[in-house]
């Protein structure tokens, strides 16, 4: 069994990650090498952190990721996210594939998917969850600013917790 506080993530954490991040208390960012950080060949690593309280249990959220452009525009990568501190510990493995509209103007759509291993401690069942995100990055000289939704569905349900979750996300590039 999961625990009912890693099994869904409640409408208020959502709206507590985005704010956090806002906030500048968490950061978000992708570093590349070129201009447009959508080109071909170019990769991308990115790193996340915070704070998160959820269901009377609060974690430190630490993650690092890694991406590479195999055409323009197209991304592949891998996140590990883990959370500490709180009980039970949680670790997340996500590769990904993201298409980002580069050719559009100041604002530039973008569509992905994702399939998401959490290991969960305590003795807890780990689970599976696949997804999508989609959403928009506006550019400001080297810099983009991401703005999406994602859509979870974990696989391995039992029955006791709500199998699909949406929640916002928010990113931000720089190109060096």
């Amino acid at each position: 069994m999961t625990p009912a506080h890693l099994a869904r993530r409640p409408v208020w954490l959502s709206a507590l990650l985005v704010s956090t991040i806002l906030a500048g208390v968490a950061t978000a960012a992708t570093v590349s090498t070129s201009k447009n950080i959508f080109a071909r060949g170019q990769w991308r690593g990115g790193a996340t952190g915070g704070w998160v309280s959820t269901a009377g249990d609060d974690y430190l959220l630490v993650g690092l990721g890694l991406g590479y452009n195999v055409a323009d525009g197209l991304t592949t990568g891998v996140d590990y996210e883990t959370w500490l501190v709180g009980d039970p510990t949680v670790h997340k493995l996500a590769p990904w594939i993201t298409y980002t509209y580069w050719q559009a103007g100041a604002v530039k759509p973008y569509l992905g998917a994702f399939y998401r291993q959490n290991w969960v401690g305590g003795g807890y069942d780990d689970y599976q969850d696949i997804g999508a995100r989609a959403g928009v990055f506006t550019q400001r000289g080297r810099s983009y600013l991401g703005v999406g939704m994602v859509y979870e569905y974990r696989l391995d349900s039992d029955g006791l917790y709500d199998r699909d979750r949406f929640y916002p996300e928010v990113r931000l590039a720089i190109g060096f």
